[in-house]
Formats: structure tokens, sequence, C-alpha cells
């Protein structure tokens, strides 16, 4: 038995600091709680071998920074504390989905109101 949450990190900027440490992670105890960067076609190994309108639609690449990763009972306070503590430049975004079906959205960095990891006022996405 499993129950996996999604957690999409999203910031039109993300520092070199704040990637590394999302590459990097944390361990939470039990296993490993660390994120894949899914904008990697911008690295030069992948810009020889792709390009942008491979991974994305539209008429131009997207000009962003995007990190993801899949977790097995995840700790969402936990994983919201540690990304608040993170090095952000400007504002980013984290979509947090849940396997029965409830989303979150939180948002942390500059612009945030001080208010690091607050979640955002959407309503609720399950049908």
């Amino acid at each position: 038995m499993s129950y996996v949450t999604t957690v999409i990190v999203f910031g039109r900027y993300i520092p070199e600091g704040a990637q590394k440490a999302l590459t990097d992670g944390y361990h939470d105890g039990e296993r490993p709680v660390r994120f894949g960067e899914l904008s990697a076609y911008r690295t030069r190994e992948a810009a020889d071998k792709t390009t942008p309108w491979d991974f994305w639609g539209g008429t131009k690449g997207p000009e962003s920074d995007l990190f993801g990763g899949g977790f097995n009972y995840l700790d969402s306070e936990r994983l919201k504390a540690w990304l608040a503590s993170l090095p952000w430049y400007g504002p980013v975004i984290a979509c947090v989905a849940h396997e029965e079906g409830s989303m979150e959205v939180w948002k942390f960095g500059e612009g945030s109101g001080g208010e690091d990891g607050r979640q955002l006022d959407l309503t609720d996405m399950r049908d």
C-alpha cells in the first residue's frame, strides 16, 4: 500500500544554492526527499541533443526553472518548512498533489509577503 504525493516546484529564476538544495534534498528520518530538475533541456549536454520544443508546447521555450518529485508518505508540513528555509530569489510556487485528489499551492520567496509556505487561496480541485 502507498500514499503518493507529487510535488512540482516552479520559479522564474531559482538561484544555484536553492537548485543544489532541491537536488540534494534532505532525509525525513525514513527516506530521502529530493527533486529532479525537469527543465534540464537548458543544460549544455541536453542542448546538444534537443531543443525546448521537444519538451514544451508553444512557440517559445519557457524561461523558468522547474523541479519535481513523487514521494510516498510525505510529511507535507516538514517539506513546507524545509522549502521555506531555502535561499529563493523572486517568487517560487510549489504545487502539491495528494493521491486522494486534493491539491495545494504554496508560495515562497520574494513577493510572498513574508509568509513563506502560505497556501494560496484556491478552490478545492477535487471532482
